[in-house]
């Protein structure tokens, strides 16, 4: 699979730095949205969609967040860079 600096945690973390609360209406319990995409032999990301959305608000901005991910390693099957589709949750907390 790829490798994003170093861990998903660290994936995960970026992630949650950047969402923007503000651009999002209230939230009363967590919430998630998966995104899919692809992962090129250079790591770079393409093709993002929600495969289970939320609602708009939410969807778009795990998207908008999603897009700026890039693999420093990228997936490998019998030590060649490989493209692989790639799904990854994105939570938001109540605020």
């Amino acid at each position: 699979m790829p490798q994003y600096n170093g861990s998903e945690e660290g994936m995960l973390r970026f992630i949650k730095s950047q969402i923007n609360y503000s651009a999002i209406y209230k939230i009363e319990k967590e919430q998630t949205v998966i995104i899919s995409f692809l992962v090129d032999t250079l790591g770079n990301t393409s093709s993002h969609f929600v495969l289970k959305g939320i609602r708009g608000d939410l969807d778009k901005e795990a998207l908008r967040v999603v897009r700026m991910i890039k693999f420093e390693v990228p997936a490998k099957q019998k030590g060649k860079p490989i493209q692989v589709q790639y799904f990854i949750p994105v939570k938001f907390l109540p605020r």
